[in-house]
């Protein structure tokens, strides 16, 4: 990444109390089923040429806990929310989109929500009786989309 690109995203993301350095540029929160072999392989693909670094969860180990994986999200810049058909059948996707949520509202952490092949109401649980995002966390997320910029 260059001078002038690890400025913009710098500027342009300030969450958490920015140390000078993240961790990860980009956090990615997806439904592994409903996405890691097409869009999500592409969105990687991307990011990596960019010079963007990236964290997937796949680059946890099964036995690592959501809280390795909370941690890691709080050093992380910006996140992707991608909703999909089967995200709120997640609990660790669930746990993800509210803590992202809350670092969106407490320090204005930058969030992209992506809605891969679902309507977002489809996913805030309007009318489907599976257990769904809290429709503030995903309100909350849509609340910042004027101010991304890289």
């Amino acid at each position: 990444m260059t001078a002038m690109e690890s400025t913009a995203v710098a500027s342009c993301c300030s969450s958490p109390p920015y140390t000078g350095r993240w961790d990860y540029h980009v956090f990615v929160c997806f439904r592994g089923d409903d996405v890691r072999d097409n869009f999500m392989s592409h969105l990687e693909k991307h990011l990596s040429k960019m010079n963007i670094k990236t964290f997937v969860d796949t680059q946890l180990k099964v036995t690592q806990d959501i809280d390795k994986l909370l941690s890691i999200l709080r050093g992380t810049a910006v996140s992707v929310v991608i909703f999909s058909k089967n995200f709120a059948n997640s609990s660790w996707c669930l746990e993800e989109v509210a803590t992202i949520a809350e670092i969106t509202q407490k320090f204005g952490h930058k969030t992209l929500p992506v809605f891969f092949r679902v309507d977002w109401t489809t996913v805030a649980g309007d009318d489907d009786h599976s257990p769904a995002p809290n429709e503030e966390n995903i309100r909350c997320l849509l609340g910042n989309q004027n101010d991304i910029s890289f």
